[in-house]
């Protein structure tokens, strides 16, 4: 790269090139499938605020390049190589990386020195460059949702706007920013997939599909860094679809309405009875993909969060124990011969065991014993969520074995992992101790107190004693970590960003208000704006979601008699 504007072209690319690297020597890993949740999901999150930059940022100020090492630059930065990898096709888009590193090796290069190369072996459409596309990407701030539907038999895609998840920011948003969106789609008629184009400058586009067409899958397998919204009926037909027989979507396309679907409720652009509707198909079916999962994991977690001080968890917590207890039945406590099937058993006996489901926590307690005798008893894929659920229902001695473990290893992610799994204990005296802890940084590197501290928020004994406590050790955390980088700024963040009332709102923008932070400041506003909209899910979803649930509940109820 030129100059720091383009530090994605060095960091997306890396990003990316790990997956296909590994997708390349392990393909039975489907590593391109935990792309989507590791780089769409997390990038388009923090994309959807008013406040995001450009994957393609200009820089000015040397305070500046510290703020730009987040995922627009590493998650959204490669999702946007991974849209123009499709679009122009793997064996082309290699041979253009070829000439593109044989040209500028040991020189610098720009963004448009890649879009220039790559055209010359692509045509994207008579009148749509690979320049139009990727600048338009690049360069403009977010990213599109469109509105899609069907008439008569022919798919209406219509309404392209910038995706922003505030109804405040929408509001208040006077740009008109426009992208030529790649529409790759596919229907229940057939498993083919076709491809238009909606131009930045067009209003909406109309496909002709078929007379007795019933669902349409637009961007199917996530091509485009957009977000889809289906009219009602779409919907209802894909929730029958994945009901009678989910497998008629790839994983990707799974994963990907159900992701769009919750995040549209906390939008509000649909209510979350859509969402929850949804997802119900894993009730009967048995959804043996580990991506689906992984999205039903994350935005349950984030409601029961949400709802963690109202009645209706409870009956919440029935219902995230009943769709889970098919896949935990399946996958059990042996250690599965596939990687994927070993990683989907960790997240799911992990959620299967904080849900206290079944025998969960019992196998759990019993492997952590074992593991304090012989640290290899228990493999390595579950042992996170073992020891963490050993100290969590386990004794002071167990966590005073688990300290001692932690302070003799020399390996970084098992000192990570063991540091996770201290944080969870729902001892007082021992949650003190911990956030003591992070204040001798021989005990707790500087670099990994942001984890360590959103480690202990993650455990509700300890989240209003570690909020308290931060506040208290402001200065004495600012001096730790120094002013320079965005370290404070990634601490503050991940102890405040799942607040939820106005309350707290207001008492963080209070305890902020005035203080120096330098590049860190952007960390604490992304923080602040994931608050305001935690507060307008529970405006919108709240109510409806006590109505759903309780729906839910009835049905379970007649079912039964």
């Amino acid at each position: 790269m030129k100059w720091w504007s383009d530090l994605w072209l060095n960091e997306g690319f890396a990003n990316y090139m790990e997956y296909l690297c590994a997708d390349d020597l392990y393909p039975e890993w489907n590593v391109l499938n935990d792309f989507y949740v590791e780089n769409f999901v997390q990038s388009m999150l923090l994309d959807g605020f008013a406040s995001s930059h450009a994957v393609s940022n200009d820089v000015e100020d040397p305070a500046q390049i510290g703020s730009m090492f987040d995922v627009i630059s590493y998650q959204k930065g490669a999702s946007i190589i991974q849209m123009l990898r499709g679009l122009a096709g793997k064996d082309a888009f290699q041979i253009a990386l070829q000439e593109y590193l044989k040209k500028y090796a040991y020189a610098n290069a720009e963004r448009i020195d890649l879009w220039n190369i790559i055209q010359k072996h692509v045509t994207l459409s008579n009148d749509i460059s690979v320049a139009d596309v990727a600048e338009a990407w690049t360069s403009q701030i977010g990213y599109p949702v469109i509105a899609v539907g069907l008439d008569r038999g022919s798919m209406v895609v219509r309404n392209q706007t910038r995706f922003l998840l505030l109804e405040e920011e929408r509001e208040g948003d006077t740009s008109d920013t426009k992208w030529p969106i790649p529409i790759q789609y596919r229907s229940d008629l057939d498993d083919q997939v076709h491809m238009i184009w909606l131009k930045a400058d067009q209003d909406n586009a109309v496909q002709r599909i078929g007379q007795n067409v019933k669902w349409v899958i637009a961007n199917t397998g996530s091509l485009g860094y957009y977000r889809v919204l289906y009219d009602k009926d779409v919907y209802k037909q894909l929730i029958k679809q994945l009901s009678s027989d989910h497998e008629k979507l790839s994983a990707v396309d799974r994963a990907t309405i159900l992701n769009d679907a919750f995040f549209f409720a906390k939008s509000g652009h649909l209510g979350i009875d859509t969402a929850l509707d949804l997802v119900q198909y894993v009730e009967s079916k048995t959804e043996v993909e580990r991506i689906p999962w992984v999205v039903i994991i994350t935005h349950l977690k984030v409601i029961e969060q949400m709802i963690s001080e109202t009645p209706t968890v409870e009956l919440f917590q029935k219902f995230e124990k009943w769709i889970f207890m098919r896949a935990y039945e399946r996958l059990g406590w042996k250690r599965p011969e596939k990687h994927v099937d070993r990683m989907l058993q960790t997240e799911v006996l992990a959620m299967a065991c904080r849900l206290q489901l079944s025998d969960c926590s019992r196998q759990a307690q019993n492997l952590f014993s074992k593991w304090l005798q012989d640290k290899n008893s228990v493999f390595v894929d579950i042992q996170p969520f073992v020891i963490e659920e050993g100290v969590r229902r386990g004794t002071t001695s167990d966590w005073e074995r688990v300290y001692e473990e932690y302070l003799k290893t020399t390996n970084p992610s098992q000192k990570l992992l063991l540091l996770n799994a201290l944080a969870s204990t729902k001892n007082v005296k021992l949650i003190h101790r911990f956030m003591l802890m992070c204040l001798d940084p021989a005990i707790v590197r500087p670099n990994v107190l942001p984890r360590a501290l959103g480690m202990l928020m993650q455990n509700k004994v300890a989240s209003l004693y570690a909020w308290r406590f931060f506040r208290m050790n402001y200065d004495k955390f600012d001096k730790i970590i120094g002013g320079t980088t965005t370290m404070l700024g990634m601490m503050s963040k991940s102890i405040i960003e799942n607040f939820n009332t106005e309350y707290d709102l207001q008492e963080v923008r209070e305890f902020f208000k005035g203080k120096k932070m330098g590049a860190s400041r952007a960390r604490v506003d992304q923080a602040i704006e994931s608050i305001v909209l935690n507060v307008q899910w529970r405006r919108l979803n709240e109510k409806a979601l006590e109505r759903w649930i309780r729906k839910w509940d009835s049905k379970r109820r007649l079912n039964r008699k």
